[in-house]
């Protein structure tokens, strides 16, 4: 019996193959900044640099989240630091 992919993979998968990339948005950990790039962009980056879904802090499709990292900010991908600390 085969593993079931993580919620995180099948977004992407859905994005990449039903849905149109470019209406998702990517937030990422890259050192002590978030970086945000449709999700189009982050896979041509993704070729070049290897870019590790762990760093995948947000994704939004249409403005809306569809996955937050656990600790993460719902609307701008930072880590929660103290409860409630934005937006």
């Amino acid at each position: 019996m085969g593993r079931k992919k993580s919620a995180l993979k099948e977004i992407i998968s859905k994005a990449k193959y039903v849905d149109d990339p470019s209406t998702y948005i990517v937030y990422y950990r890259d050192f002590d900044e978030i970086v945000t790039l449709k999700l189009s962009d982050f896979f041509a980056a993704q070729e070049e640099f290897s870019i590790p879904l762990h760093r995948i802090t947000l994704i939004k499709h249409d403005g809306k989240p569809v996955y937050v990292k656990p600790g993460f900010c719902a609307t701008c991908g930072k880590k929660i630091e103290y409860p409630n600390h934005c937006h």
